[in-house]
């Protein structure tokens, strides 16, 4: 496979990205994730380390990360802790 074609593959697909803080993780998120992954070829889920808008969280980022990893099992979500290895508020536009 060459890399052009790699290229071609990525820049067709439509790719939602879906960041919050899960804190916790609940229904409405859940519904969000499957109607998505019903319009795009892949949905990233992006938890934040600590939300900007907040001051505290009420679990910490690592299990916030586990609870998503535990409610999701479809091929088309990735979860990615991109955010939380951050280690610091991150905002939207950043990430």
């Amino acid at each position: 496979m060459t890399t052009k074609y790699l290229f071609d593959i990525i820049n067709s697909m439509e790719v939602i990205l879906f960041g919050g803080s899960f804190d916790p993780i609940h229904k409405g998120h859940l519904e969000i994730i499957q109607k998505a992954t019903k319009i795009a070829d892949k949905v990233i889920v992006i938890p934040n380390y600590l939300n900007p808008l907040k001051n505290s969280f009420s679990a910490p980022a690592e299990l916030r990360l586990q609870w998503l990893k535990k409610s999701i099992n479809n091929p088309k979500v990735e979860i990615s802790d991109f955010e939380i290895k951050q280690n610091k508020i991150c905002y939207s536009i950043d990430t």
